[in-house]
């Protein structure tokens, strides 16, 4: 994730793509999952900029990830363990 410093419409794009190029699922499995661990510095930012522009699954008050689904495939976030 620290590779692309950009905007939120530009980590949500370039999740799309991938979700996109995973389309035909070429593993087999029913549901894909990708984790992103994110710099502890970076983490909340990120998460709130991605609640402006998609629904995540709810994280709680003091929660070290969440989690987004684009079409059949699950982007997990998560704090880098310091």
């Amino acid at each position: 994730m620290d590779t692309n410093k950009g905007q939120p419409q530009e980590i949500l794009q370039t999740l799309a793509l991938i979700s996109e190029a995973l389309a035909s699922n070429p593993f087999g499995n029913s549901k894909l999952t990708i984790t992103i661990d994110i710099d502890p510095s970076r983490y909340q930012s990120v998460l709130n900029e991605v609640e402006k522009f998609t629904r995540i699954s709810s994280p709680q008050q003091n929660s070290n990830k969440f989690s987004i689904d684009i079409d059949e495939l699950t982007f997990i976030f998560q704090k880098e363990e310091s």
